[in-house]
């Protein structure tokens, strides 16, 4: 990687939305909105908006009855045009993880109802939070039904995109998560973070691979706690 990737890249300091240690709520959405790699999607959902969306809120729900174990990459862009790449996995229900490739130092996990989230320079431990926090929440149930979700406060689409906002579970900000999915065949392709202060982070995943089995310490928080900090 050369010195000017390296100095866009999002790790080490060049970007506080990641860091462990400066992730509050905000922060930590902010950061798990922020997965993207190598196939995009039309960027700035609010510009390709449709009232009548090809896919409905029925048809994703179903999609999520087979998107119970899956494995995918990513790369992150921030607002500031910082980046990151690495692997996400996924195993509903309540169970995620982004695993930053290096310079980056980071780990998010989802496991049970809690979010855990590994500064990997800190000697500290984990910072934690409830999983409800994230706007993420309905999509990793056992049951999702976008339908009777309260949390569904836009669905739109074009004839190759359908996106979904979720809003701010706390409704405590006007931060929101547009989720997008490619159309034919549906496919969950990332999303975008909108934070009320007008900055956005964008997701995009490449390669996702419905998987039969993946492997549980993946989702063991106590498992991580003693292999970066020895207790």
């Amino acid at each position: 990687m050369s010195l000017k990737e390296r100095e866009n890249y999002c790790g080490t300091d060049s970007i506080s939305l990641i860091r462990a240690r400066e992730l509050g709520r905000r922060g930590f959405l902010a950061a798990a909105a922020s997965s993207l790699a190598a196939t995009a999607f039309p960027h700035g959902a609010a510009g390709q908006q449709n009232s009548n969306p090809k896919v409905s809120l029925g048809q994703i729900s179903k999609y999520f009855e087979k998107l119970i174990k899956a494995q995918a990459t990513f790369r992150q862009t921030n607002y500031d045009g910082s980046w990151a790449t690495g692997k996400i996995y996924l195993h509903r229900p309540w169970r995620f993880r982004l695993d930053y490739d290096p310079p980056a130092q980071l780990l998010l996990m989802a496991a049970g109802q809690r979010i855990f989230i590994f500064d990997l320079r800190s000697n500290t431990g984990p910072e934690e939070y409830p999983l409800k926090w994230t706007p993420f929440y309905p999509l990793l149930a056992k049951d999702v039904d976008l339908n009777r979700s309260d949390l569904v406060s836009g669905h739109f689409g074009n004839e190759n995109v359908t996106w979904i906002n979720l809003r701010d579970p706390g409704g405590k900000t006007n931060d929101y998560v547009s989720v997008v999915f490619r159309n034919e065949p549906l496919e969950l392709a990332g999303w975008e973070y909108h934070a009320s202060d007008g900055t956005t982070t964008v997701v995009v995943l490449s390669e996702l691979r419905i998987l039969d089995e993946l492997p549980p310490n993946l989702f063991v928080p106590e498992l991580e706690k003693r292999r970066h900090y020895g207790n």
